[in-house]
């Protein structure tokens, strides 16, 4: 998995961790069978996002290979109150770095703990916006 800390890349780390990657937003899938038996079908249901009434915030780093920027839109798009993108602004910044980074607490930290201040006093920042162009 040493690979991974350099460039992260989304079907490595999957394949190494044996985790599987949706590229859905479901309810837990108990098998055709278990889902049929509690969901009335055989692929468990898809969250609604729409529904999501808490602000939302989130943070996108320019070599994170297990979300891309446009995942990140297309999740904006999605919930319906985002409130803030933090792009990282260190070109080599990646999934690990968010834990494990020397300079996470600048980068990362800092940011998140204005974020919650803002909104602690009552700030709330507008709604994020998505390029008419990500695609």
């Amino acid at each position: 998995m040493r690979r991974c800390l350099h460039v992260q890349c989304r079907y490595t780390l999957a394949s190494d961790l044996k985790v599987p990657l949706p590229s859905t937003f479901r309810k837990y899938d108990y098998g055709p069978k278990g889902n049929v038996k509690l969901y009335g079908q055989t692929d468990p249901p898809h969250y609604n996002l729409s529904a999501v009434t808490a602000p939302s915030a989130f943070f996108s780093a320019p070599l994170d290979g297990m979300i891309s920027l446009e995942d990140v839109y297309e999740a904006i798009l999605n919930l319906p109150n985002t409130i803030y993108l933090y792009r990282i602004p260190f070109y080599r910044f990646n999934h690990i770095h968010y834990l494990f980074g020397r300079n996470a607490s600048e980068l990362v930290y800092e940011p998140t703990y204005q974020l919650i201040k803002k909104i602690d006093s009552g700030v709330i920042p507008p709604q994020v916006e998505v390029p008419s162009d990500y695609r």
